[in-house]
């Protein structure tokens, strides 16, 4: 009888170069295993990602698709292929065992569910984990290398102004013509001006480039920018490459996350010969951004309170707050606009751009005010955290479940190996032994450091005893700003309640705003007048919410 297999396929850019591990070959690879051990293969599944993760599309797919259909094995071409991670390999082992899931390998067959079968898939995947830190290390080891020996480490598209030649340690920057001529223009506009038109802004400078039909940066692959926009100008202005100086490292990975190191950490590189401009320009257009930056801030005529929680409910942008001068009223008129026209190949469709800032505060605050005044809200978005948060422990507890019973396979071939070390007398075979048990016992504490860290993931997701009495004692604190009058007041409640809000016009209803909150079941419409006919002045908020059914 034969059984219905997937293949899975995972390469890299690198590996793909080097070792041939090409996807078409993985693939004719395990279709020509799959024939010869009477398997079936009715889907595969590929990815282009590293092997040190298990969050890749193609093999999230492929868990989706066992959890709903019937699959007998899975097969790879090597271990490897399956993962880097010496953890994650012998989870998805353990677990698709305990699923009666067979785990094929083309280098070398069937997985096998006794001691040598786990001796020999640990030890594989072990040589794979090791291959990958071993990688890291030569690459970043590498890279410094070059980067103390004055040379530019290219690891991504080149700075605006330089075109890429050579390959791998052979590749170097050259200037490109043109994009050196734009970049020079860009600093004499933004320092001495364009014309008799005054220096230039970020803004200025952008819509300039467009005009003259300037082709923008490319920093994404396979994708070219339709426009100029100001951040582009301003990744340019701060480049310190333009005045024959660059940096490497810059940036340090801990666990997975990038942070700025110190600048000096940073390995200084002098490239003279990719100097486009001279030092002093360049310090005047620092000088200029950081001025204006101040002057920005100087000029900021007062927070609004929904900055930062409002957007448009038709294209998606943020709904900024501006004030418009009324001479003949010797007063402002304040609105929240939305931002699609300030941005380059946005538009927005809505029948209507700008609301009341007077009308949307006072409606949104009081429903803020009435959502925390109700017991019944509490109450319901209590229990859905609490379910939230059992749907998150379930995952976790099932990986420490599986860590748990490979702690414990390790320590059985452990002591399995002891118990034969004392049957042999001869020092080849002692020592080879010696070996195993050293490779399972680093193996084991690797796991026992996932296990650990499981742990205290699990105790920061449960829900202490006395959750629901905090829960409202922090309702109880925040009920107390509600009369408070200040903006940060109110605007630390929102934060709080992680509110957001979104606008669009109704020909029907008139001004319609859609608010949630981080309280599940809070969402509501809020119409900010019951028609459009109605007087701007009226702000008859008829606010209809949505309530778990019970």
């Amino acid at each position: 009888m034969t059984k219905n297999a997937i293949i899975y396929k995972r390469v890299s850019t690198d590996e793909q170069a080097e070792k041939g591990y090409s996807l078409p070959h993985q693939s004719n690879e395990c279709r020509r295993y799959a024939s010869l051990n009477d398997l079936t293969v009715i889907q595969e599944f590929s990815d282009d990602y590293s092997g040190a993760t298990l969050e890749r599309p193609g093999f999230s797919q492929l868990r989706a698709y066992i959890s709903q259909y019937n699959v007998d094995a899975i097969i790879v071409y090597t271990a490897d292929r399956l993962s880097r991670n010496i953890i994650d390999f012998l989870v998805l082992r353990d677990q698709w065992e305990k699923a009666g899931i067979e785990l094929h390998f083309v280098d070398r067959g069937k997985s096998k569910n006794n001691f040598e079968g786990l001796l020999t898939d640990g030890i594989f995947a072990l040589l794979a984990h090791g291959e990958r830190l071993k990688i890291i290390e030569r690459t970043t080891n590498g890279r410094h290398a070059k980067a103390k020996d004055n040379h530019i480490v290219m690891t991504g598209i080149p700075p605006y102004g330089y075109n890429r030649i050579g390959i791998g340690r052979d590749a170097e920057y050259v200037i490109d013509p043109f994009q050196s001529e734009v970049v020079k223009n860009i600093f004499d506009w933004y320092v001495n001006g364009y014309e008799n038109k005054g220096t230039l802004t970020l803004r200025g400078i952008s819509n300039l480039l467009d005009q003259m039909g300037v082709t923008p940066p490319n920093y994404r692959v396979n994708h070219i920018a339709p426009y100029w926009h100001p951040n582009s100008i301003s990744v340019i202005l701060e480049n310190s490459i333009y005045t024959g100086i660059t940096y490497y490292g810059k940036l340090k990975t801990v666990n997975g996350k990038r942070f700025p190191r110190p600048k000096e950490e940073w390995t200084l590189i002098k490239v003279p010969h990719l100097a486009l401009i001279s030092t002093e320009i360049f310090e005047q257009a620092e000088r200029r951004k950081n001025r204006n930056k101040e002057i920005a801030k100087r000029n900021r005529k007062g927070e609004y309170l929904m900055s930062g929680y409002f957007r448009c409910a038709t294209c998606g942008t943020v709904m900024f707050g501006y004030r418009k001068p009324k001479p003949s009223l010797k007063a402002e008129k304040s609105f929240y606009r939305c931002s699609a026209k300030t941005h380059k190949g946005s538009h927005c469709n809505g029948l209507k751009k700008q609301v009341s800032m007077r009308k949307v505060d006072t409606a949104v605050w009081g429903w803020v005010a009435s959502l925390l005044e109700d017991e019944n809200n509490l109450d319901d978005g209590i229990r859905a955290m609490i379910e939230k948060r059992a749907s998150e422990v379930v995952p976790k507890q099932e990986r420490l479940n599986t860590i748990e019973s490979l702690l414990l396979g390790a320590d059985t071939r452990i002591q399995r190996l002891v118990d034969e070390l004392s049957q042999y007398d001869g020092n080849a075979v002692r020592d080879v032994i010696r070996e195993k048990i050293r490779e399972i016992e680093s193996e084991r504490n690797m796991i026992a450091e996932e296990g650990d860290r499981l742990l205290k993931e699990l105790e920061q997701i449960d829900l202490s005893p006395n959750f629901e009495h905090q829960i409202k004692r922090t309702a109880e604190v925040i009920r107390e700003k509600l009369s408070g009058t200040t903006i940060q007041d109110r605007r630390m409640v929102l934060e709080a309640l992680g509110l957001r809000a979104e606008y669009y016009y109704d020909v029907e209803r008139g001004d319609v705003l859609f608010v949630s909150c981080a309280i599940p079941f809070s969402d509501s419409q809020i119409a900010l007048s019951t028609s459009p006919k109605s007087s701007p002045r009226a702000c008859n908020s008829s606010i209809r919410r949505k309530r778990k059914s019970r």
